[in-house]
């Protein structure tokens, strides 16, 4: 290279360096936050469950939100700012995790897209995020680490599972602490190697106790497909608000095939909320086929707690719903019904935050991430372990 091109790519370099970290001004601030409250109204629908549980009128408080966003006064009061204001939702699929976590969200997304080329637009809306991302990344994940040190929240930890047999007991545990994607390959010899092992006991114990979620594929293909003879179809029915975003992410909850037939009777057990002209609700089949089944006649348990939230709720509903196993612990936090949260990218900033659009419902018509799940054997005890203990002395012989 001669000292001429060479001068010209390190000039370029400095330019797009400079463009990527430029301080956003006030108007440019101002857009980027209209933009993201205008796809939450048009998109998400847990506004009226925020004012019930957290009493936070969100959408009536947009003139407090501009002055909070145009009194900040730098990038990093900026994008603390925009998490704090998503953060009032109180709505755990809700926030900034995609600039926390972009390498990791974009990887999930791109390994999902090669079995489900649907979810492209997840990895694509990903990727129009550069070159910024790495600037906001810099500066939330340089604020979380002076502040509270919460790596869970900036990368995922190792996996954690664990199992035990005890014959003693006549019950075999299994403990999962998250469902991760990224962990199936770790865990499914672990996971094969234990299934095909607890043929004397008569009774499991699948403890997913503190589990905040991952992928549903984790307890659907390693789990319920090892220990089923015949294929399990069950319903999920969620409303969607039709809004631009859901439309692109979700085509398909709008064509007919998936409605819900309004004189079908779940109908009824629907929120008004949910019946005003503005929202598709859907009946989305589910099928499990069973896949190498190992020979485990016994009765299965699912231990929950409070924590347990989006793919682990998803297995808390599953569970409930189908009778595959009885649900034990305490009520469960919700938010597993329906589908993956869509991608907001903001104008402006190329900030990318996510929101859930899918609002599932639990078998009595409630809304399934205000009310959760309530298990059918309630298990009480301060301590994971002392519930789990609990369920043990219940169980056992």
């Amino acid at each position: 290279m001669n000292k001429p091109t060479l001068l010209l790519v390190l000039g370029l370099s400095f330019f797009f360096l400079s463009c990527a970290n430029k301080q956003l001004t006030t108007q440019q601030k101002t857009d980027d936050f209209l933009y993201l409250f205008d796809a939450m109204e048009a998109n998400f629908p847990y506004f009226g469950v925020a004012q019930r549980k957290q009493g936070v009128d969100w959408l009536g408080k947009k003139n407090e939100y501009i002055e909070r966003i145009q009194a900040t006064e730098n990038d990093s009061a900026y994008i603390y700012e925009l998490s704090n204001i998503l953060g009032e939702l109180r709505e755990g699929h809700t926030d900034l995790a995609p600039v926390v976590m972009w390498h990791y969200f974009l990887d999930a997304y791109k390994g999902i897209a090669k079995e489900m080329p649907e979810y492209k637009i997840w990895s694509k809306t990903m990727k129009k995020s550069t070159p910024r991302i790495e600037y906001w990344a810099q500066i939330i994940n340089k604020d979380t680490e002076e502040n509270d040190s919460h790596q869970s929240d900036v990368k995922p930890l190792e996996s954690e599972y664990k199992d035990t047999i005890m014959p003693d007991q006549n019950v075999a545990i299994m403990h999962i602490p998250s469902f991760l994607s990224s962990y199936m390959s770790i865990d499914e010899p672990k996971i094969n190697h234990f299934l095909n092992s607890i043929s004397e006991v008569d009774n499991l114990i699948i403890d997913v106790q503190g589990n905040g979620g991952g992928a549903t594929d984790y307890w659907s293909n390693l789990i319920v497909s090892r220990l089923t003879e015949d294929t399990i179809t069950f319903s999920q029915y969620y409303a969607i608000k039709d809004g631009a975003l859901n439309r692109k992410f979700f085509p398909d909850d709008f064509n007919d095939k998936k409605l819900l037939d309004i004189h079908n009777s779940f109908f009824s057990k629907i929120p008004e909320e949910f019946k005003n002209g503005k929202y598709n609700i859907i009946d989305k089949v589910e099928k499990i086929a069973p896949d190498n089944p190992v020979p485990f006649n016994g009765k299965i348990y699912l231990l929950v707690d409070h924590t347990v939230f989006s793919s682990s709720e998803a297995f808390a509903y599953f569970c409930k719903t189908t009778k595959w196993a009885q649900v034990a612990g305490q009520p469960t936090r919700g938010d597993g019904i329906g589908s993956d949260p869509i991608l907001i990218l903001l104008p402006e900033s190329h900030i990318v935050a996510r929101t859930t659009v899918t609002a599932g419902f639990n078998d009595d018509g409630n809304i399934n991430t205000e009310k959760g799940t309530m298990p059918d054997i309630i298990i009480e005890g301060d301590t994971k372990e002392e519930r789990l203990n609990n369920l043990i002395k219940r169980i056992a012989f």
